[in-house]
């Protein structure tokens, strides 16, 4: 895959450099607690049962000792993830099959991992009310870590029957304060953090209960005070243009520009790449030459596998001092 870029397009892509950005297992059994590090912030969580540990920014802490824990609003009772001692009665995703669950534990999958971007899913959470028979509300948290920020995303997929009116976090941290902008509350958590609720999100006495619709329930986590200027005025698609492809605008859960690429798929099958190596996509884009600074992310989707590499590239073919990196080598 190859981006071509003008000239002005550089600046506005390279406003701001990306530094350490990774997720990895802290413990040696790859099963109890995970990590996912940015620039200037690390999140802790554990998978059994699902909470986040802790949240440090700067070095600080941000959360007390009972962390974040998710929950589910289902027919009247808050749902939260289930013990360790309970099996779930349904079926989780084992060995490439489904299979009736054998624990309560869910599974974290890494998605895409770039300098730039990472997707860490923790897949089928059962969250569960008192009765340990009773059938879990399957649920999953996704982070979409940037170096400057991470993006807490709550999915729920519910069975027939099973109604989820909302969902959150109950966090444990010291008083915040909350404010709004553009329609959008705002949490401040002493010096150290700051959250942005999604739209119709709303936080509670002293911001310790988080909550927002099933269909909309992200959180943009800041370290630092309250700059959400990217997240609550993202340049539209009009500022963009692509040939060969066109631009879905921003995505505000994940964080990311999209850029759908327009190409004869079929010809980019394993056996047609193996063949004809040489053969790429390509697409001449520009970006805003923005006036002031932007982290402006893309995520360039082919629609198709086999993607080997991409790069960005002036006009002539030159490459230019932009990364790009494949995410998912699989299904586009």
């Amino acid at each position: 895959m190859r981006l071509v870029l003008p000239c002005l397009a550089l600046f506005a892509c390279l406003a701001q450099a990306a530094f350490g950005l990774t997720s990895y297992w802290e413990d040696a059994a790859q099963k109890e607690v995970f990590v996912v590090e940015g620039d200037g912030y690390a999140l802790r969580v554990a998978t059994h049962p699902a909470r986040i540990l802790e949240l440090k920014t700067a070095g600080q802490q941000a959360l007390g000792p009972e962390g974040a824990t998710p929950w589910i609003e289902s027919a009247g009772r808050r749902l939260r993830p289930a013990a360790r001692e309970v099996v779930p009665r349904w079926e989780a995703h084992t060995g490439q099959k489904m299979k009736p669950a054998t624990s309560s534990a869910p599974r974290m999958n890494i998605w895409r991992a770039t300098p730039d971007y990472w997707e860490v899913h923790l897949r089928d959470i059962p969250f569960m009310g008192d009765g340990a028979d009773e059938l879990p509300v399957r649920g999953h948290l996704v982070m979409h870590a940037h170096p400057d920020r991470i993006h807490l995303q709550l999915q729920v997929e519910a069975e027939p029957g099973q109604t989820v009116a909302s969902v959150g976090w109950t966090v444990d941290a010291d008083d915040g304060t909350v404010t709004e902008s553009q329609g959008r509350a705002i949490a401040q958590l002493g010096d150290s953090v700051a959250v942005l609720a999604p739209p119709g999100g709303v936080f509670g006495p002293a911001a310790k209960e988080w909550s927002a619709a099933a269909d909309a329930a992200y959180w943009v986590v800041r370290p630092g005070a309250a700059n959400f200027r990217e997240e609550l005025d993202p340049l539209g698609t009009a500022a963009f243009s692509a040939r060969n492809g066109a631009w879905s605008g921003y995505d505000p859960v994940r964080g990311l520009y999209l850029l759908d690429l327009h190409a004869n798929r079929p010809a980019f099958t394993f056996e047609n790449a193996w063949k004809v190596p040489s053969r790429r996509m390509e697409s001449a884009v520009t970006v805003p030459d923005a006036a002031e600074a932007r982290r402006i992310t893309v995520m360039a989707r082919t629609g198709t596998g086999n993607l080997e590499a991409g790069v960005v590239t002036d006009p002539h073919g030159f490459p230019r001092a932009i990364r790009a990196f494949v995410a998912k080598n699989f299904a586009g």
